[in-house]
């Protein structure tokens, strides 16, 4: 079979023409193994490409659920903390004193930091929650005026020495004072008024007007009575209108707002939480569906080359 190939060096020389023939289909089977191992690096780089690609948009959205899940227990810090302001600072004489305390300062730190951590899940790339986040935001800043517009009017209601009510006890001090009018018939406006501060009920206020327009008719004839009276009923109607404007206690008015947006807040935020921890599975899962697709081609190709190369060397 060689001698056919070549004739005259066959005849010439027949070892130095087989050598030649060995040598010529060895660089030919080795310029085929180069292809291959060429081959089987690209198909190598480009998995690992593909794989380092799904890696990193795992690991964004991971970040941007982790993110998520800081702002819900930002959230809920917030929350404790404000109804711990309820709770204790309204009924504070050192709040009503300084105008401030820990617990506020504490809101203000956390919806600063909030802020922040929606405005970081905002700049990473990922899956489409942007509109999500722009309502939370939102709705953290509606909450925040709420809840502020509600501290301010409780400032001015005020708390025994201070705000309207520290004026209204003023006044009742200068008619018991001056002995102006009977001091049972004191006693007993002041007791509508504390009832009304306790329960607030309409039949408590009605009491009390009925009560201030009878002294009224009664003391007439003593100018200053009825200018404290006056001045006395003045307040308790300021401090009536303010009380219902801010609503701690029947949990309506400017209260009632803030609570509507807290359960607003914590639905939006389950939901979003919920939602990238969704996403997160899902794309793990496809990112995982997708390697092992990747590999089982890559395999099918790889095999496919040295059958190819097999076949023609």
């Amino acid at each position: 079979m060689l001698k056919n190939l070549h004739p005259q060096l066959w005849h010439k020389n027949p070892l130095s023409f087989a050598c030649l023939i060995f040598t010529t289909m060895s660089r030919v089977a080795q310029g085929k193994i180069v292809f291959l191992l060429s081959m089987l690096v690209m198909i190598f780089v480009l998995l690992s490409y593909l794989s380092i690609d799904r890696l990193k948009e795992a690991e964004s959205i991971r970040t941007t659920d982790e993110l998520v899940e800081s702002i819900h227990r930002i959230s809920l810090d917030l929350f404790r903390t404000d109804v711990n302001f309820y709770r204790y600072d309204v009924i504070n004489n050192d709040f009503f004193k300084t105008g401030t305390s820990i617990r506020l300062k504490q809101h203000d730190s956390l919806i600063a930091k909030a802020n922040q951590l929606i405005a970081r899940a905002e700049t990473i790339e990922n899956f489409s929650i942007s509109d999500d986040l722009d309502s939370i935001k939102g709705t953290f800043t509606k909450y925040d005026t709420a809840f502020k517009l509600l501290v301010h009017r409780v400032k001015q209601r005020g708390y025994k020495d201070y705000g309207v009510e520290g004026e209204l006890r003023g006044f009742a001090h200068q008619l018991e004072n001056k002995s102006l009018i009977a001091t049972e018939e004191i006693l007993m406006l002041r007791r509508h008024e504390k009832d009304f501060l306790l329960r607030h009920e309409q039949e408590y206020i009605t009491k009390f007007y009925e009560l201030l327009h009878s002294l009224e008719k009664k003391y007439a004839s003593r100018p200053r009575a009825v200018e404290l009276l006056k001045n006395y009923s003045d307040k308790f109607h300021e401090l009536v209108a303010i009380s219902s404007e801010i609503g701690m206690e029947t949990q309506d008015g400017i209260k009632e707002k803030v609570n509507r947006l807290t359960t607003r807040l914590v639905e939006d935020l389950g939901k979003l939480s919920d939602h990238a921890e969704e996403i997160t599975v899902q794309t793990h899962e496809n990112g995982l569906r997708f390697f092992t697709i990747a590999v089982i081609l890559g395999t099918g190709l790889i095999i496919f080359l040295i059958i190819r190369i097999a076949l023609k060397i």
